[in-house]
């Protein structure tokens, strides 16, 4: 029997109903939502960032789109990341290599990470966060 976890399963969730609340069930733009996360040693604080959808049907199709995505507006390098990870997934299923890591992953950016025990602030453009580490969610932006 799988196994699913589901604190990982509720973060899903939670992204898809962003989602869908800035595809059409709201004026609200996913991008521009802040959210704070609570990891085992920090608060890590970002508005979700701006994917795009690269097509893998198979290699070629990669490629296909990519040349289109780079000769008009370019291609952020995490959905390039994305697209190169389903691909490996499904070599993977095709030889029958199990994998085990499921865990989504949330790319953040304009990112403020506080550090708990110290109070220490790190401020970046980008930051992905694995949905394992995730210890508490609270919407809204973490004021220094």
């Amino acid at each position: 029997m799988k196994k699913i976890n589901m604190k990982t399963e509720f973060i899903n969730c939670l992204d898809k109903a962003f989602e869908l609340a800035a595809n059409g069930f709201s004026e609200v733009d996913k991008s521009d939502i802040y959210m704070t996360y609570l990891t085992g040693t920090f608060l890590v604080s970002g508005k979700f960032s701006k994917l795009e959808k690269i097509n893998v049907e198979s290699r070629e199709e990669l490629y296909k789109d990519l040349k289109e995505k780079l000769s008009s507006q370019g291609v952020n390098v995490f959905s390039l990341a994305l697209a190169i990870n389903k691909i490996k997934r499904k070599q993977y299923e095709k030889e029958k290599i199990e994998t085990y890591d499921h865990d989504k992953i949330i790319i953040l950016e304009d990112v403020t990470i506080k550090e708990l025990s110290s109070n220490t602030i790190l401020n970046t453009e980008y930051f992905v966060l694995f949905t394992d580490q995730i210890a508490g969610i609270i919407p809204g932006k973490l004021e220094s």
